[in-house]
C-alpha cells in the first residue's frame, strides 16, 4: 500500500509539473502579440537609449518626438496605403488615364511629404544629442540606410555582390 501512495503522489506532482510547465510556456511564448508589440514599439528607442546613453530626458523628449513624428506621418502613410489599393485592384484596369494620373499624384506627393517628414525627425532626434551622442547618432542611422529598404533586398544585394 505505501508503494502505491508513493507512486500516486509521484504520479499528481509530475502532472502538476507538466501542467506549471506547459502554462509558463504557453503565457511566455516569444511570438506572443504582446511581445511583438513591445518589441516593435520600444527596439528602436532600447537602441538608441543604450548606444547614445540618453538621459532621462532625453528619453522623454526622444518619445515625445517619436510619437508626434508618427501623429504626422500615419495620415499618408494611410493615403499611400489607400491610394495604391485603389490603383492596383483587380478592376484598376477600367480606370480613365485622368484616375490613374490623380492617383498616383497623391501617391506621389504623400511620399514625399512622407520622406520631408522623415528628414525633418531624424534632424530633430540629432538635435535633441549632445556632440558625442551625435556621432553615435550618424553611426547608427548611417548603418540604418547601408542595410537599405527591405530584407529581400538587402539577400538579394548580398547575393549579388558574391557572385560579382
Amino acid at each position: 500500500m505505501t508503494n502505491q501512495k508513493t507512486l500516486l503522489v509521484t504520479v499528481i506532482l509530475l502532472v502538476i509539473i507538466n501542467l506549471a510547465t506547459l502554462s509558463f510556456m504557453w503565457f511566455t511564448r516569444r511570438d506572443s502579440p504582446r511581445l511583438r508589440k513591445f518589441k516593435s514599439d520600444r527596439r528602436s528607442e532600447m537602441i538608441f537609449e543604450r548606444r547614445l546613453k540618453l538621459t532621462e530626458e532625453q528619453v522623454e523628449a526622444f518619445r515625445k518626438a517619436r510619437e508626434e513624428h508618427f501623429a504626422l506621418t500615419t495620415p499618408l502613410l494611410e493615403t499611400i496605403h489607400t491610394n495604391s489599393v485603389k490603383l492596383n485592384d483587380a478592376n484598376s484596369f477600367q480606370l480613365e488615364d485622368s484616375e490613374v494620373e490623380q492617383l498616383t499624384t497623391s501617391i506621389g506627393e504623400a511620399t514625399a511629404q512622407l520622406e520631408k517628414y522623415k528628414f525633418m525627425h531624424i534632424q530633430e532626434l540629432r538635435s535633441i544629442c549632445n556632440e558625442k551622442q551625435k556621432k553615435e547618432f550618424d553611426a547608427i542611422l548611417n548603418k540604418v540606410l547601408e542595410r537599405g529598404p527591405l530584407p529581400k533586398m538587402r539577400k538579394r544585394r548580398r547575393h549579388n555582390r558574391r557572385h560579382e
